[in-house]
């Protein structure tokens, strides 16, 4: 099953989750993705990554971490 905080972030990137009725033994929901949604998710994952960071770390493992977080994910 998929972490709710996750399906927040899909549903707030807008994207489309099929319909899998009788089909729950087989497939734990599916989501239809464009490029475009796929982008925005993503961002909001950076984001959520983030803002998961201790902000009571020394400054400059902060730093380091905040930008390990952001090449991670090309931003």
């Amino acid at each position: 099953m998929m972490n709710e905080r996750i399906q927040k972030l899909a549903k707030q990137a807008g994207l489309t989750s099929l319909t899998t009725k009788g089909l729950e033994d087989i497939v734990d929901g599916c989501y239809i993705v464009s490029p475009n949604k796929l982008e925005l998710f993503s961002e909001l994952m950076h984001d959520e990554c983030i803002d998961a960071v201790p902000n009571d770390l020394d400054p400059a493992t902060y730093f380091k971490v905040l930008q390990a977080i952001k090449n991670h994910f090309g931003f």
